[in-house]
């Protein structure tokens, strides 16, 4: 279950909910393989209660998106 796009630590992860493991986890973007639309509706998540609070270094993704973009032109 998708939740955020974050950059951290050099690259880009989806924070998300794992149905197999039942706990928040983090999916570093360039290892996914592939995902499956489902019509199973997700329950309410907030990334807080899942992941806690952000470190200090988390920012907005305004400054680019995985695979390219405003980040690596500035």
């Amino acid at each position: 279950e998708p939740m955020a796009f974050v950059q951290a630590f050099g690259s880009w992860y989806l924070l998300g909910w794992c149905r197999l493991r039942k706990a928040g986890r983090w999916f570093r973007f360039d290892r996914i393989e592939r995902a499956t639309a489902t019509r199973r509706r997700a329950p309410e998540r907030t990334i807080l209660d899942v992941f806690g609070e952000p470190p200090e270094s988390a920012g907005p993704i305004s400054r680019g998106w995985p695979g390219g973009g405003a980040s690596e032109r500035n």
